[in-house]
């Protein structure tokens, strides 16, 4: 079973602290993995968490969550002596008062790390430069109440104009930070070298837009489409069809490409090139703004009055391969498509998506083959559910297509087909493939906050 793979974000992993993370349940998961055949977990970004607790919205492209570290292996490694379970068998995410724990304890291993091992600290500092900024971003995002940046005093809202480090002011704060991340990374890169060892690769993902309370935008704000005041002048979002009447407006600021090109993109290749040192394959979400983005007024109050504006994709492209030549892309290309999207796609051989629930019923659907098969998304509803609100007629047309065995159960045939489709890859959400229905869906587009994003596992699948 090559080529086939299961999409589970790591918060639904068991955790023994009310959310999954690296610890033990993510090496059995990989385990479960490659003795069932399978040799690509999907996750969905592992960036630090935004509002809803969304993983596409993010404080920094770079960084990790850090409610996703592992305590028990901290303990194993000697910084921390005694370690109390918190909601470890929860059916959903706790991630605000996990993340409450789990900062209370890594306080503590910070304290005792920092007498003995300061070396390790500061040369992941001098690796990777991106660290001292989002450390001093959130001190001062905290500082000031989570307001935006924009609304900051004039010597933080400007500070790394001046200087090159973090204020002195917060020289216990900031290492700590770091401290998070150093974890991190070392928990994060020790897992995946499992998975390889298994044969799993990693599919990562990424978001196409920033958020604007973000280290990506305080830092980088010369690239998107911000006025004197540094409010963004245009915003993102999707226009109105036959889903919302008004759109979607997602408020993210875009991007002022002639000022990328100047620079030759590099703030959208490093972006890009950070999150492939943690996966093997990435997912580029909304795809379809790398050729033309759907440009809403700053302000507005919905989507309905915006325009296509036309982005340099291919100049993009071409310079991320002259940098990261053989990199694995899988392209996001579902919703209002245009064949001009199709061949930008096409024109770098990325495989696009079939998303069997959107697709089974469109006539005017045509897989290749060299596409990527799911059944459904972290977006769409469970395949059981699904496929129990479908008529007689319509499961009768699926029963027909997939010539299945009138004395079997249809579903279970439904879900073998999805993995057997013809395909450059196989991708089942792991409520899929448990068959799950709509109570364990993960998220809902368009809704905010529970239950989105919270489905989590008590156990493991054997």
């Amino acid at each position: 079973m090559k080529n086939k793979g299961i999409l589970l974000a790591i918060s639904s992993l068991p955790g023994n602290h009310g959310i999954g993370d690296f610890g033990d349940a993510a090496y059995r998961f990989i385990d479960f993995l490659s003795d069932h055949g399978f040799n690509y977990w999907q996750i969905l970004p592992i960036n630090p968490l935004g509002p809803g607790w969304s993983p596409y919205t993010t404080t920094c492209s770079e960084a990790i969550e850090y409610r996703y570290i592992c305590l028990d292996y901290l303990k194993k490694e000697g910084w921390i002596t005694k370690l109390d379970k918190y909601a470890a068998n929860s059916k959903i995410a706790r991630y605000e008062k996990a993340g409450e724990f789990k900062e209370k304890v890594l306080r503590k291993a910070y304290k005792a790390f920092i007498t003995k091992r300061p070396r390790g600290l500061k040369r992941f500092m001098e690796e990777n430069p991106w660290v001292i900024k989002y450390a001093t971003f959130m001190i001062f995002w905290n500082k000031n109440d989570k307001k935006p940046w924009n609304e900051w005093p004039k010597e933080e809202k400007f500070y790394f104009d001046k200087h090159k480090t973090y204020p002195t002011t917060y020289k216990d704060e900031v290492p700590y930070l770091v401290f998070t991340q150093f974890i991190a990374y070392k928990q994060w890169n020790k897992l995946m070298n499992y998975a390889h060892k298994k044969d799993v690769s990693i599919i990562g993902d990424i978001p196409f837009y920033v958020g604007y309370s973000s280290t990506d935008c305080w830092i980088n704000r010369k690239y998107f489409n911000l006025d004197d005041n540094f409010i963004p002048t245009k915003i993102a979002g999707c226009p109105p069809d036959a889903f919302s009447e008004t759109g979607q407006l997602w408020g993210n600021p875009t991007y002022n490409f002639d000022k990328l090109k100047e620079d030759n993109y590099s703030f959208l290749i490093n972006r890009i090139k950070s999150v492939f040192k943690l996966c093997d394959v990435l997912r580029l979400d909304h795809f379809r703004a790398f050729y033309s983005y759907y440009s809403i007024p700053g302000g507005a109050k919905d989507a309905k009055i915006g325009e296509w504006v036309l982005t340099p994709g291919y100049e993009i492209f071409d310079e991320l391969f002259r940098q990261l030549p053989g990199a694995k892309i899988i392209a996001e290309d579902l919703g209002f498509m245009t064949q001009e999207v199709y061949d930008l796609r096409d024109h770098y051989h990325f495989p696009g998506m079939n998303v069997l629930q959107f697709t089974t019923f469109d006539n005017n659907f045509r897989d290749n083959g060299d596409m990527v098969v799911y059944s459904g998304t972290h977006d769409n509803e469970t395949l059981r559910s699904w496929f129990e609100s479908l008529s007689d007629h319509e499961r009768g047309v699926i029963a027909w297509n997939i010539h299945a065995d009138p004395n079997k159960e249809l579903l279970p045939q439904f879900l073998e087909y999805a993995l057997n489709k013809p395909a450059r890859l196989n991708i089942i959400p792991l409520t899929d493939y448990l068959l799950l229905d709509n109570s364990v869906r993960f998220n809902t587009p368009g809704t905010v906050g529970s239950p989105n994003w919270e489905w989590k596992l008590t156990k493991l699948p054997k």
